[in-house]
């Protein structure tokens, strides 16, 4: 016992010691500055370091006090306190950019290991060299921070590398040393989307390389198979280069722990026998646009992990094996699409796998199993990690993640689009263009959360689900082209953010439901469907007023009526007990619509339906189910004129939804103080004289939803409590008036589409609603700087117009917060510096019109990742360097304006890719050397019949589009033109004002749809073409100040709707061809041509009035066919004058009698009246 106490006596002194010994620690080590400090040397090193950069947003304020330590960015060492980490990274820095020069005081920070400069902006300098000199760093991140140049050979000296990512810049491969240095530390290397070519060494000295990603440059050769001996590698990105040659099983040959494979879009040709048993068992597989057929790829049945195979563009013919469907229980996304492909789709278990489209021939019923897609049913859901059967459709947002699968191309909205960052957002089915058959699953309905649904060109059978309605956050419906049949569900009203709606082509039949969103489609949205009626196809003749077909009418309505909750049935009694069988709408408020047809003058008859005691079959007004009231006025450009007072709408205290907009002379004539007697959702009052003054009334309205104020003539100052009126307000459209004021900060509204364009705002951009989609603010007075866009981490907004304002500074950098893009318009600001390269992540990018700025520098390489781009428009800016060569790689581009920068070089061949070019502006710039001649691929331009506006602009925007891209400027009959809603009839071409040499291209000659050919200004010589006639649609010419010679080519007469021409001052001889279309212009349009004549300038020698030395032969060309001199058709004409004339009148008195005695006889009477009259005036003056 004695001894038991004691070791416990002992062992309490212990525990009493380490809790001492803990107490002091904690004592020393919370003991402040006097204990734990930087070190000062290394402190001085990032101030040093910090002031080479440019912190606008204060990124580093707290680099200002003396513990270095807890600066943000900085790491220490818990036990040297030496800096080992500096994390600057804009991503840790929520979207905020540094700038400037990176010093060598880095060189001082002896223990730094991980230095992250990531997603900032340098300016395009070089990496610095001295980063070489920094042996102690494991991971090194320098992406995405607009650095140019080689990579610096100093950094093979980093032997101690783990991590380096230099992705995303614009690396050029004057040195590749990097890729065959010896890291054998190394485990990640991503060079990604950079300038890169050459070559790919040889890798095997990378003997710890986990990562390879090599995606997005230009390397050609074959693949090295020293690629197959890094046996530790996981993933391996060569997509997106120029590769070619044969893919063997020796290329994979020691790489068991391979997990993600993707080697697209290269000219590979894979060499791989049908039983090669691979060494590894991928999850993603991306072999598209390679040479993968003409067989299915046997050796894929083995890879029992799998979630991604892409095998699209594969040239795949054989039939899709059975095994296909039923190994891969875990997929996410197959991609088969544009193959030959056949075979049946049989019941599928997981609804994340996308059925291949275009032009595979998959046949068989749709299996009804969509109830199992547990994240597509969630309409709100946060982007888990993927699963094992939701991967395509719900990316999650961890960065490696994005970086291994974020990039796919899809059919979205009608278009091929590819995704990469944003992949995440993407929730889609298509299963269109197939031989698919049976009925439309109702499983459909459960997955709320669908953006997209694509089941167009099938063979479907059946009707459109009744629950179609629960699919709210349907953006896209197409099941065109089916055999559909039955009515329109009306449950389809419901999806309030239906944005492209096609029904077309069906057996479809019935009354198209009424709701704002189905009639605002146009008709094509209906067509082929004979069964269909109802706006805005015709109306149904059965549009009589007549019970509800439902049992529950209650169920076809929301609104907030005075409904008191009868049956159909209960309605009826009553009718009946009062001797009245029809429902009629209510007797007041038909009066209160005739009171309002009164005060108007309805000069074509568009009222003529306003005379029956029905109202609620009246043109433009729409009724309750339930109660009868008057829910809607719908009169647009109804009246030629006519005065509207708040008298009108007294008894129609139930409405909700007034349009009467495009009637241009109609005038509200409102009092101020007016309280209204009804709460409107909708308000559409554009393009009636609604002003002077803000209509008041409007702010009593607590539930508007939409409001549209657009050309009403209103010159007054916008009300503060416009901004905050209703809580619900999503429309707000006030353009094209005088109206004034500054706009407050819109975070907390719920708007979403928003157009102020075209007024007097003016103040700094206000911050916008959080769930924007369309902002326009052109043309109005907003300056300072647009920094404030990037204070919104995520933005889903889809089309910014700024142009024809103030703003001033340079663009902001953070347009990768703002992924769902499609227009952006900053033209004729004050904008400087860089185009950001931010702008390249925007891959949905359609139109981006920076025009008349004072912008510099060179193309940023990333914008050629914005490969849909219609239009691109950078002209009047100061932009130098060559064009580059990506530009002729966006094969989609109408238009493309680099007008009066100071780009050089040559136009390469690449521009014969531009296929659908529309207008193409190099003009004033220093472009040298020939024009190519391949014009005649231009294929738009060469047929005159085109239409522009469909080509130019999306179907799914339709006559929105002009509003989007509806602003350019242009030379046009030697003038600077702007163009507004008609840019969209413009076929231009304008080489202009350059250096450029050589012959005018004969191929121009093909262009027959072109209307603008500027050449002017140039040094081109030879001959203008002869068949440059064939342009029959030309309108403007101007070929002025070159060395062209030769004659005029008389083709050129039978243009006849030039109506601007200009060959002055070039070498041109000869004769002016005769036509009416040539001699009607100046003399100016051929002055300073020397041996030029023919009207309008001096006459030829052989025109004048002598006899013809020439032989007359020579002239039978002319279209007159004359062959005689001037003198001969003088004497010509006076003998037929003589002999018509005289003998004429002579020879018929001598053939015929009485003729010659009725001029005898009223020559006589002539005779004696002349005599009389002359006798009686003498006789006056002779005196008696």
């Amino acid at each position: 016992m004695p001894n038991l106490n004691l070791q416990e006596s002992e062992s309490a002194r212990v525990n009493q010691l380490f809790v001492l010994l803990c107490k002091n620690h904690v004592k020393i080590v919370n003991s402040g500055d006097a204990e734990v400090r930087c070190i000062e040397s290394e402190r001085e090193a990032l101030l040093s370091f910090k002031n080479g950069l440019i912190d606008e947003d204060g990124i580093l304020s707290s680099w200002k006090s003396n513990e270095c330590c807890e600066w943000h960015g900085v790491g220490c060492s818990t036990s040297t306190s030496h800096v080992t980490t500096l994390k600057l990274s804009s991503l840790e820095n929520k979207g905020r950019v540094l700038k400037g020069d990176v010093r060598p005081s880095l060189l001082e920070l002896h223990h730094l290991n991980h230095l992250d400069l990531s997603f900032n902006d340098f300016g395009g300098i070089p990496i610095p060299e001295f980063i070489g000199s920094m042996k102690q760093l494991q991971h090194l991140f320098l992406k995405y921070s607009n650095f140019s140049g080689s990579i610096p050979p100093q950094l093979e000296n980093l032997t101690n590398l783990h991590s380096l990512d230099l992705s995303s810049n614009s690396l050029s491969s004057t040195s590749l040393s990097i890729l065959g240095s010896v890291f054998e530390s190394l485990e990640i290397l991503d060079l990604s989307d950079n300038k890169l070519n050459g070559s790919i060494p040889d890798l095997s000295a990378f003997s710890s390389l986990k990562e390879l990603h090599l995606l997005g440059n230009n390397f050609t050769g074959s693949i090295p198979l020293s690629v197959g001996q890094l046996s530790e590698l996981q993933v391996l990105d060569l997509s997106y280069n120029s590769l070619e040659g044969l893919v063997s099983g020796s290329h994979f040959t020691k790489l068991d722990k391979l997990k993600t494979l993707d080697l697209s879009y290269n000219s590979l040709i894979f060499d791989i026998p049908l039983d090669w048993s691979p060494p590894f068992q991928l999850e993603s597989i991306a072999l598209g646009g390679c040479n993968v057929g003409p067989y299915f790829p046997k050796w894929i049945q083995t890879q029992r992990n799998l979630h991604s195979l892409d095998l699209g563009r594969a040239n795949i013919t054989h039939e899709a094996p059975w095994w296909l469907w039923s190994t891969f229980s875990s997929f996410g996304n197959l991609d088969l699409s544009d193959n030959q492909i056949s075979g049946a789709i049989p019941n599928l278990s997981s609804t994340s796998i996308r059925i291949p489209r275009g032009i595979c021939n998959l046949s068989s019923i749709i299996p009804d199993c969509f109830t199992n897609s547990t994240v597509m049913a969630r309409k709100n859901s946060q982007f888990p990690n993927p699963g094992p059967s939701m991967f395509i459709v719900i990316i999650s947002q961890n960065t490696e993640e994005n970086k291994r699968y974020g990039y796919s191309s899809f059919q979205w909205k009608g278009h091929e689009w590819e995704y990469k960052q944003n992949l995440e957002f993407l929730k889609l089915i298509d299963f269109s263009s197939n031989r698919l058959t049976g009925s439309i699953p109702k499983s459909f309905s459960y997955m709320s959360g669908l953006s997209s649904l694509n089941l167009s060109r099938n063979g479907l059978t059946g009707y459109i689900i009744e629950d179609i309605g629960k699919l709210e956050m349907l953006n896209f419906l197409d099941p065109s082209y089916n055999q559909l049949s039955g009515k329109i569900p009306t449950s389809l009203t419901e999806i309030y953010s239906l944005g492209v709606l096609d029904l077309s082509n069906n057996n479809l039949s019935g009354k198209i439901p009424t709701s704002t969103q189905l009639q605002s489609f146009n008709a094509s949205v209906y067509a082929g469907n004979d069964g269909l009626r109802g706006d805005p196809l015709p109306r149904c003749p059965g549009d009589r007023l007549r019970p509800p077909t439902t049992n529950h009418p209650r169920e076809n309505t929301n609104e907030k009526d005075d409904n008191i909750g009868l049956s159909f049935m209960q309605e009826v009694g009553i009718s009946i007990a009062f001797g009245d069988v029809q429902v009629r709408c209510i007797e007041r408020e038909r009066e209160a619509l005739l009171s309002f047809k009164n005060g108007l003058i309805d000069e074509y008859g568009h009222l003529s339906s306003w005379q029956s005691d029905e109202c609620c079959e009246w043109y433009g007004v729409e009724c309750s189910n339930a109660t009868r009231h008057v829910i809607a006025l719908r009169l647009i450009g109804v009246a030629s004129r006519g005065i509207v007072s708040e008298s009108y709408f007294i008894k129609l205290d139930k409405l909700k939804t007034l349009y009467l907009s495009s009637n241009p002379s109609l005038i509200l004539d409102i009092a101020s103080d007016w309280i209204p007697p009804f709460q409107l959702s909708e308000i559409s009052l554009a393009r009636c004289n609604v002003g002077p003054y803000f209509p008041n009334w409007i702010r009593t309205q607590l539930n508007l939803s939409s409001l549209d104020l657009s050309v009403a003539n209103i010159t007054d100052e916008a009300p503060r409590w416009l901004w905050s009126a209703s809580s619900s307000l999503v429309v707000l459209y006030l353009s094209n008036n005088q109206i004034s004021g500054t706009i407050s900060n819109l975070t907390s509204t719920s708007i979403e589409y928003m157009d102020l364009s075209y007024n007097r705002f003016s103040g700094p951009i206000p911050l916008f609603p959080a769930l924007a989609i369309e902002i326009h603010l052109s043309g109005n007075m907003f300056s300072g700087s647009i920094s404030s866009l990037c204070k919104i981490p995520f933005s889903p907004i889809s089309v910014l117009s700024l142009a024809h304002n103030q703003f001033a500074g340079e663009i902001s950098n953070c347009w990768d917060q703002m992924p769902m893009l499609y227009a952006i318009n900053l033209a004729n600001n004050h904008f400087s510096g860089e185009i950001p390269h931010s702008l390249g992540t925007l891959l949905f990018l359609r139109g981006l019109q920076l025009h008349a700025n004072n912008l510099s520098g060179e193309f940023p390489y990333h914008l050629r990742h914005c490969q849909h781009l219609l239009i691109l428009d950078v002209g009047g800016n100061k932009l130098i360097g060559e064009i580059p060569t990506w530009i002729w790689q966006m094969t989609d581009i109408k238009i493309l304006n680099l007008r009066g920068n100071k780009l050089h070089g040559n136009i390469p061949l690449g521009i014969c890719n531009l296929t659908f070019i529309h207008v193409l502006d190099l003009s004033l710039n220093n472009l040298s050397w020939i024009i190519p001649d391949c014009f005649e691929n231009f294929s738009y331009l060469t047929d005159k019949d085109n239409l522009m506006y469909e080509s130019l602009f999306d179907s799914f925007y339709g006559f929105y589009a002009n509003k989007l891209y509806g602003y350019s400027s242009f030379q046009w009959k030697g003038k600077e033109s702007e163009y507004w809603e008609n840019l969209s009839l413009l076929k231009l071409i304008d080489f202009s004002s350059n250096r450029l040499t050589g012959n005018i291209p004969k191929s121009f000659s093909t262009m027959r749809g072109l209307i603008s050919l500027n050449l002017s200004r140039n040094s081109l010589t030879g001959h203008i073409i002869p068949d440059i006639g064939k342009m029959e649609m030309l309108d403007s010419l101007d070929l002025s100040h070159n060395h062209l010679s030769g004659h005029i080519p008389k083709s050129l007469a039978e243009i006849s709707t030039i109506g601007v021409l200009d060959l002055s001052n070039n070498h041109l001889s000869g004769k002016i061809p005769t036509g009416t279309q040539l001699q009607s212009f100046g003399a100016s349009a051929y002055a300073g041509n020397d041996g030029l004549c023919g009207d309008p300038l001096q006459k030829c020698p052989e025109d004048r009035l002598r006899p013809s030395t020439t032989n007359p032969e020579e002239n039978m060309n002319e279209k007159d066919g004359n062959i005689f001199s001037f003198m001969q058709e003088v004497g010509i004409s006076m003998g037929f004058g003589f002999i018509f004339g005289f003998w004429g009148v002579v020879g018929s008195f001598i053939l015929k009698k009485s003729w010659r005695i009725a001029f005898f006889n009223w020559l006589d009477i002539a005779g004696d009246w002349f005599f009389v009259r002359i006798a009686l005036f003498v006789s006056k003056w002779i005196p008696r």
